[in-house]
């Protein structure tokens, strides 16, 4: 799988949507502080008006985030490129999170200009609201980032299974994991394996080392899914270590908690119970977890 490089976007198509995507933005940004102001007098409650300013905010905040990076989506896929979660990091890193971060430092300013125009600026509710809206806005930066990473990888299944459909051969075709006619079919592993799955997928199409990564994984996984010489407590435990290995490993290796890594894979051994099937396989493929890794 190519590696996705920022400067291969085409980024005159993508300015000239984002500059259309601003101007809408800031009109809303606009009427929703009239809306406020209109409310507020309205209401006469003095304490309204920063907690609807900064939560009215917070939406249009999250709405911007969430368009700029639909626009760099809609332009790669323009381009005839698929959408990845490497795509996707980086252009929350580069054009979404710099984003949030004016945002929040504009609404606070904002709000200091109203409240010394409108005489409010000493009042506590100001302090209160500014600290809460920065709270609020550390939250967003989380909960954005969670609702790209989904779309990218949801996408990213999508264009891989019209692939299948179309009868086109990849790598990863056979490389998927599932939990049915397992031993540990009714623990809650769907999360874990979809994680475990994605990284397969991702891997596979990569050169020769990721693709042994890779198959190690899968098999590992495989054999502790279906393995019927092991506590279902130990199997969960087992499978929530390899999600964290692929977690890791589908990030860039300067980006990867070697503090993370060194405590699975020092805690992963001693739950091999000897005599089963993993005890055969995990000997085998450590070097290979082990060298990708880095460890």
């Amino acid at each position: 799988m190519q590696e996705f490089r920022w400067e291969d976007l085409d980024h005159k198509l993508a300015d000239a949507k984002l500059l259309l995507l601003a101007g809408d933005m800031q009109k809303k940004v606009a009427d929703d502080e009239r809306r406020v102001h209109f409310e507020a007098a309205k209401s006469g409650n003095s304490a309204y008006f920063f907690s609807a300013f900064f939560k009215a905010q917070q939406t249009r905040a999250h709405e911007w985030a969430k368009s700029i990076y639909e626009v760099y989506r809609d332009v790669w896929q323009l381009q005839g490129h698929q959408t990845t979660p490497e795509f996707a990091r980086t252009v929350y890193e580069k054009a979404v999170l710099p984003v949030i971060s004016v945002r929040t430092g504009t609404a606070e300013y904002q709000a200091n200009l109203i409240a010394t125009r409108t005489r409010k600026s000493g009042k506590p509710q100001l302090t209160a609201s500014i600290a809460k809206w920065h709270r609020e806005m550390a939250r967003l930066v989380s909960s954005v980032w969670k609702e790209i990473e989904v779309d990218a990888r949801e996408r990213q299944h999508a264009s891989n299974a019209k692939k299948e459909d179309n009868g086109e051969v990849r790598p990863n075709q056979t490389m998927n994991i599932h939990i049915h006619n397992s031993q540990v079919g009714n623990l809650n592993l769907g999360t874990q394996v979809g994680t475990i799955n994605a990284t397969v997928q991702s891997l596979s199409q990569g050169d020769d080392q990721q693709k042994e990564f890779a198959q190690a994984l899968k098999q590992l996984t495989k054999t502790v899914l279906s393995e019927q010489n092991l506590q279902k407590e130990t199997q969960q435990e087992i499978v929530d270590m390899l999600s964290t290995l692929a977690e890791q490993a589908a990030k860039k290796p300067t980006e990867r908690s070697k503090g993370t890594l060194k405590a699975v894979l020092s805690s992963l051994p001693p739950l091999i119970t000897v005599g089963t099937k993993l005890a055969e396989l995990w000997p085998k493929y450590e070097p290979t977890v082990r060298h990708f890794l880095g460890m």
